[in-house]
């Protein structure tokens, strides 16, 4: 009967809580970064910068494509 005490089990819960807080942390990363560009297109837009909206705008799409605020 395998035990938390035993040194592969331990191995292995440790690698699958690494891979969750990788994967929650790239997941946190690309919003923080989308979020960031949004914000960078609003304000290239009252600047009327175009060119630079634009840019932001589909770095921000590839995030979250469907997001109708967008």
């Amino acid at each position: 009967m395998l035990s938390i005490r035993d040194r592969r089990v331990r191995i292995a819960v440790v690698i699958v809580l690494l891979l969750v807080i990788g994967v929650a942390g790239y997941q946190v990363g690309l919003s923080v970064w989308g979020s960031w560009h949004y914000n960078a297109a609003v304000e290239a837009l009252d600047r009327c910068d175009f060119k630079a909206a634009a840019n932001h705008l589909d770095k921000c799409l590839w995030v979250r494509p469907s997001d109708p605020e967008i």
